[in-house]
């Protein structure tokens, strides 16, 4: 599936729950839509083309949630979900990746590290998450919202001429 499939699933979802009148009873998903895919959605494409980033497609990471408040849908593409394996994070199985990964100490830089380093991330996966980094995003949100100097701030044009001090228009 591409980001359209992604976010076609996502935002149907999110229609329906709207259509039951949900939000008003404050599930998430009907009040505020789907989360994750690609990028904020809120950065307009002239901020996205001055600040360096690409389209939102191409910055696509395959994975979008909708809370749906008793229930959490997860809509995946294929590779993301073949690689992050959700399900294999919650089982009892003492050899699953999510048995292993709960035995970790979060307070143990070391255990951590150690974690990491034995489970890297896929190539595949990471090669279909584009620039979605949090490097990029935090260079980008940054760059987007930078404070212009004063000079380079847009002023509307004035058509009125200037009342010179202490004298009236000419």
């Amino acid at each position: 599936k591409t980001y359209s499939h992604v976010r076609t699933m996502a935002d149907a979802i999110v229609r329906n729950l709207k259509e039951r009148k949900l939000a008003g009873m404050g599930v998430v998903g009907a009040m505020y839509g789907a989360e994750g895919g690609a990028g904020d959605p809120t950065i307009s494409r002239r901020n996205r083309r001055k600040s360096g980033m690409i389209s939102r497609s191409a910055m696509d990471d395959g994975w979008m949630v909708v809370d749906c408040y008793n229930y959490i849908v997860h809509v995946q593409n294929a590779v993301t979900r073949r690689h992050l394996n959700l399900e294999s994070l919650w089982s009892n199985d003492p050899n699953s990746e999510g048995h292993k990964l709960r035995r970790v100490d979060g307070d143990d830089d070391d255990a951590v590290d150690a974690y990491v380093n034995a489970n890297p991330i896929p190539e595949e996966y990471a090669n279909q998450m584009h620039l979605n980094t949090d490097a990029f995003a935090i260079q980008a949100a940054a760059s987007v919202f930078a404070r212009k100097k004063r000079a380079e701030r847009w002023s509307p044009p004035t058509t009125a001429k200037k009342k010179s001090r202490g004298r009236r228009y000419k």
